[in-house]
């Protein structure tokens, strides 16, 4: 796996949110430095740092990102609503496994986030971006 660095094409045209998913790659980055250059007990570190993080960013991420979509009247804000509900559930139980006790891998974390990435964000919230811009 490789560093992601921030592309203009990722951006969904709002500076709050676009910033807000910087700070996702910053995680994936963090999260893939730890495991590629760390000892195993940094390992655990930040894998638990990182589904920590996860859950924190999908709460006020998505919050924010639900108003914005609301405030410009996206009609697709429902399906939109519900994929981030399946994301905070699947990022909620990698939590609470890691905190447990139980094996996640970091790589299952790094894929998760990566996942997110290169999908949800790639290509569903560019979907409300382009509508937002074609309401100028």
């Amino acid at each position: 796996m490789t560093r992601i660095d921030w592309e203009e094409s990722f951006s969904v045209g709002n500076d709050t949110l676009d910033q807000q998913h910087r700070k996702w790659l910053g995680m994936i980055n963090d999260l893939h430095d730890a495991l590629m250059h760390s000892r195993v007990e940094m390992v655990r570190e930040a894998r638990l740092a990182a589904v920590e993080a996860m859950v924190e960013y999908a709460e006020n991420h998505f919050a924010d990102e639900e108003a914005f979509m609301a405030g410009i009247g996206y009609p697709e804000l429902v399906d939109h609503s519900q994929i981030h509900a399946t994301f905070k559930k699947r990022i909620t139980s990698l939590r609470d496994e890691v905190r447990s006790g139980g094996v996640v891998l970091g790589s299952e974390v790094m894929k998760t986030l990566r996942q997110w990435l290169q999908h949800h964000i790639v290509n569903e919230d560019l979907k409300y971006g382009r509508f937002a811009a074609n309401q100028k």
